[in-house]
C-alpha cells in the first residue's frame, strides 16, 4: 500500500520501487528530484516507509536509504529532512535493522551520505540520526561506512550543527576533510556519536 502526498515524487525515476514495502506513505512535497527516494526500504523490503513532508528534496537525495533492510524493520525520514544533491543516499544500505533520521536533519548537499553503509554478507544493524543533527553541507559524511557485523551508528539529536567542530567530518568535494569511517570498528562494534571525542575514529565502541 503506498500512499503518496501533493507534489511528491516529482522528476525522473523519483520514488521508484518504493512500493515494495508492505506500506510506504511519503508527506506532500517530499522526494523531488532526479531519482531522490529511488529503491527506498526494498531488499527484505521493509515493513514500513515513513517519510514526512518537505524531505528528501535534491538530486539522488535519499536513493538507497535503508535498501536491504530486514522484513520487520522500519524506514523513518522526518519533516524538512535530507534537503540537497545526495543528502541521506544510502544511509543504512545493508542494515538490517531500522534505519531512521528525525526532523530538520541532514540539510545541505552529501549530508550524512552513507551513513551506515553495511555490506550485503556482512550487514549493519539499527542506523539512526537524530532532529536537528547534521546541519551544514557535506557534514556527518560517510560516519559509520562499511559497519559490519550488526554494528549500530547512532547520532543523537542536536548534533554536528557546525562545521568547524572536527568529529564531525565534512566531505572534501565541499570544502572539508571525510569523516572517519567504520573500518575501525571491528568485531559487531557500533559507532557511536560522542561530543567528548577528539575525532570520529574514537566512536566505536
Amino acid at each position: 500500500v503506498v500512499s503518496i502526498g501533493e507534489y511528491s515524487c516529482d522528476d525522473d525515476d523519483a520514488c521508484k520501487s518504493t512500493d515494495a514495502a508492505e506500506t510506504a506513505t511519503i508527506g506532500p512535497r517530499s522526494c523531488v528530484g532526479n531519482n531522490a527516494c529511488n529503491f527506498i526500504g526494498v531488499g527484505g523490503p521493509a515493513k514500513t516507509v515513513t517519510i514526512g513532508t518537505s524531505s528528501c528534496e535534491g538530486g539522488e537525495a535519499c536513493r538507497f536509504f535503508g535498501r536491504s533492510a530486514d522484513s520487520a524493520s522500519t524506514v523513518f525520514i522526518g519533516d524538512r529532512s535530507c534537503f540537497g544533491n545526495s543528502a541521506c543516499r544510502t544511509l543504512g544500505r545493508f542494515a538490517t535493522a531500522d534505519a531512521s533520521v528525525g526532523s530538520d536533519a541532514c540539510l545541505g548537499q552529501k549530508t550524512c551520505y552513507r551513513i551506515g553503509y553495511g555490506s550485503s554478507s556482512n550487514p549493519a544493524g539499527q542506523v539512526s540520526v537524530g532532529d536537528n543533527s547534521c546541519t551544514q553541507q557535506g557534514i556527518c559524511y560517510r560516519f559509520g561506512d562499511y559497519i559490519r557485523e550488526g554494528g549500530e551508528v547512532s547520532i543523537p539529536s542536536d548534533v554536528c550543527t557546525d562545521t568547524s567542530t572536527d568529529v564531525c567530518g565534512t566531505d572534501s568535494s565541499v570544502g572539508g576533510d571525510d569523516a572517519c569511517d567504520g573500518n575501525e570498528c571491528n568485531n559487531g562494534q557500533s559507532f557511536i556519536f560522542n561530543s567528548t571525542a577528539t575525532s570520529a575514529c574514537d566512536f566505536c565502541e
